[in-house]
């Protein structure tokens, strides 16, 4: 039985209030927390933003600016694989993909320079919205 659920009789379930209907800010925010950081990876990899939710293929410049566009939503602004699945209308397990591929390419220091420049990009956009 749920905690702070009380059956009014043994034989009947549990009385539940109904819950109020509001948005979901979480997914409000996930969303746009998603939208900043494929606006970041678009400008750095000189890429057009409508291509970063393109739902077909893409040239490799496009795919790689949307796999670091996911990993700073996941990384930097703590989106959930799930969320961030949401918003680029992938499956979850691509995200995770995603985020391995560039924590993998890591290890090129061009790249890496690239990556870690964007996350401190990211960091202070964060760090301005927790005002």
């Amino acid at each position: 039985m749920t905690p702070n659920v009380v059956p009014l009789f043994p034989a009947m379930p549990a009385f539940r209030p109904p819950q109020a209907v509001r948005p979901d800010l979480r997914g409000v925010e996930a969303a746009r927390l998603c939208r900043v950081a494929s606006a970041i990876a678009a400008a750095a990899f000189d890429v057009p933003p409508e291509e970063m939710s393109a739902r077909t293929r893409r040239t490799a410049d496009v795919v790689a600016a949307r796999h670091v566009a996911i990993y700073l939503a996941n990384v930097v602004f703590q989106v959930s694989l799930q969320k961030v699945a949401d918003v680029f209308g992938r499956d979850r397990t691509s995200i995770g993909h995603a985020v391995r591929r560039v924590e993998d390419r890591r290890d090129e220091p061009d790249f890496d320079a690239r990556v870690e420049k964007l996350e401190r990009i990211a960091s202070v956009y964060r760090a301005g919205c927790e005002r």
